[in-house]
């Protein structure tokens, strides 16, 4: 369950269940792909660690404040790692 203020932020709607910030598909192939519904009104960021541990987190490089279509938005990490987890981050343009 998000708070307002994270509704708010993802530019979704807090009065509607089905209306949430959510990743729709990933690929496992290279590049690791993550597809997720995005706003216009918003931009991401894709962040990738090899271990879930708050300091490895980087920016994946060119995947920063990517603008929101509106529609269906695919960042990709080109690493080449037998493992790696990824976020995507939303933020105000």
């Amino acid at each position: 369950s998000l708070t307002t203020f994270q509704e708010w932020l993802a530019d979704t709607d807090p009065t509607d269940a089905l209306s949430c910030f959510h990743i729709e598909a990933v690929s496992k192939s290279s590049p690791a792909t993550v597809w997720f519904p995005s706003s216009p009104n918003r931009t991401y960021t894709l962040w990738r660690a090899s271990r879930l541990d708050p300091s490895d987190w980087t920016v994946v490089p060119g995947q920063e404040a990517i603008p929101g279509n509106g529609d269906t938005l695919s960042l990709s990490s080109d690493a080449e790692a037998p493992q790696q987890f990824l976020r995507v981050e939303v933020n105000l343009p």
